[in-house]
């Protein structure tokens, strides 16, 4: 597979390091203005073209031999011009960044599905950590609706539900699992407690069917919960 990259310094990073994830690790060309992602290029031994203007993307003899494109620049304009240029030369597959959501609708316009909304991202993980006991989705791939569910355990974590009891009652086609405060992986057959979270990946009507279901045990314990300590009340009570 070959990819090329427009990106600036900003992300060039983070996008080099998924793209070397990929096995078998593809070809990559990087183009940018900055300098500091030159040096990148040069170290990791990739293709490196001094991106100037996008006019000149045009006469890129070697654009159309590319089955990825991916335009991550800081400008939403730029970004759109590059997803542009990649479809009128027949890239396959385009992916852009956009920092306004608003923009959102004219990469579709253009003929991108696959769009990375920086700020849904930012703002869906400002919820993850602010917002407790709620679910937050994410597309992960828009395409083909690809999501990621995040849940942040805090006063549900008294209840003594474990992610065994969750698993058990997902599709098999969604995958569950849980990480705790310092990012390790949690035993399935482990109580869920103050501070885990809870991550479900897949198609995103499945995942929300899933959520229904997570939500249904969640209820259920709640009430055996509520019962236990009213009991418990109303012995001492007695007493």
């Amino acid at each position: 597979m070959k990819v090329f990259v427009v990106v600036n310094k900003k992300y060039a990073k983070q996008v080099l390091d998924v793209l070397q994830l990929l096995s078998p690790r593809p070809s990559i060309t990087l183009a940018s203005q900055d300098d500091e992602v030159e040096v990148m290029a040069k170290i990791l031994g990739v293709e490196f073209v001094k991106f100037k203007d996008v006019e000149k993307l045009y006469t890129f003899e070697k654009l159309e031999e590319f089955d990825v494109a991916i335009a991550a620049l800081d400008d939403d304009v730029y970004n759109i011009a590059i997803a542009r240029v990649a479809k009128s030369m027949g890239i396959p597959i385009v992916i852009a960044f956009v920092h306004n959501s608003l923009n959102k609708e004219e990469m579709v316009r253009e003929g991108v599905r696959n769009v990375i909304d920086i700020e849904n991202i930012v703002s869906s993980y400002l919820k993850q950590f602010l917002v407790q006991d709620s679910w937050i989705v994410m597309k992960i791939i828009p395409a083909i609706n690809f999501v990621i569910a995040l849940y942040r355990v805090v006063k549900r974590g008294v209840l003594g539900v474990n992610l065994k009891m969750f698993i058990d009652a997902v599709d098999r086609d969604v995958k569950v699992f849980a990480i705790d405060k310092t990012g390790s992986f949690i035993d399935e057959y482990k109580p869920l407690e103050n501070g885990d979270t809870i991550v479900v990946i897949g198609l995103e009507d499945k995942v929300l069917k899933t959520l229904t279901e997570f939500e249904k045990i969640f209820r259920k314990y709640e009430h055996y919960y509520t019962m236990k300590y009213t009991d418990i009340h109303r012995l001492t009570g007695f007493g």
